[in-house]
């Protein structure tokens, strides 16, 4: 069996020391789509910044096309092909002294693609 597009093994990562993802784990397939459902606070928007750098892992891994990933900047994870897009079309990446580029002709200007 090949291994999945994007792994995610035993991951937690939180907030300010408090855990919101607590050992969570799933792979995507090529070709597959995924959808994480659930109540508001249960940890959607936090597995989604913790895949695309902005929140870092406390432990667990992310591998996304056979790379661990989740020690790597913002920038690094979309040159791999991985991006974070939320619900009104905005592209996010981390800038620049911390802050969010929601323009995409900036983000790709800023990662040089």
């Amino acid at each position: 069996m090949p291994e999945p597009l994007l792994a995610v093994e035993n991951l937690v990562a939180g907030y300010g020391g408090a855990p919101v993802l607590r050992g969570v784990s799933l792979g995507v397939a090529e070709g597959e789509i995924v959808a994480v459902l659930g109540a508001n606070g249960v940890g959607k928007t936090t597995l989604n910044r913790t895949l695309s750098g902005l929140v870092r892992a406390s432990s667990g891994t992310i591998r996304f096309l056979g790379e661990r990933i989740d020690r790597l900047a913002p920038p690094d994870i979309v040159r791999r092909g991985l991006i974070h897009v939320l619900e009104n079309g905005t592209v996010v990446m981390q800038g620049p002294a911390d802050r969010l580029a929601t323009d995409p002709a900036l983000a790709t200007a800023y990662l040089g693609l």
